[in-house]
């Protein structure tokens, strides 16, 4: 493609659901650079306001030598504020899914949420052997 150039990101990861079901939460974006000039409508920019955005350009104008873009999620019924090219972080290239966390780190988790729950209904005998289980399970890591 003519005006971009070098990844600016290989695995931005996007945070909200703007863009569903292009892009979901959790998914690494490929962001390039690219010249505001050659960007379209039907793009999808990044941008940062405070956090890195992505949403589809559908619209455009050049004024005052600046490139402005209007963007909006595809979930969103509204158009964002102007995006102007200063702001702009690329353009995205490509997706990747969200990878499933390991099967120890979901151990792990699933471990602790068991613990929440059985503190408030387990006493005596019960809740000293899983305090014992608790303490084995943490001096072994996440490793």
């Amino acid at each position: 493609m003519q005006g971009r150039d070098a990844v600016v990101a290989d695995a931005l990861v996007m945070g909200g659901d703007d863009m569903m079901p292009s892009i979901g939460p959790r998914d690494s974006l490929k962001v390039a650079r690219a010249d505001p000039s050659s960007i379209g409508l039907g793009d999808v920019i990044v941008f940062k306001r405070y956090v890195p955005i992505a949403h589809r350009v559908v619209g455009r104008l050049n004024a005052f030598g600046r490139w402005y873009f209007l963007t909006k999620g595809d979930r969103c019924p509204f158009v964002d504020s102007p995006v102007s090219e200063g702001m702009l972080l690329g353009v995205v290239e490509g997706k990747s899914a969200p990878t499933k966390a390991g099967t120890k780190t979901e151990a792990a988790f699933s471990f602790i949420l068991l613990w929440f729950l059985a503190t408030g209904f387990l006493k005596g005998r019960a809740m000293r052997r899983l305090n014992t289980l608790a303490r084995m399970f943490a001096s072994r890591g996440l490793r």
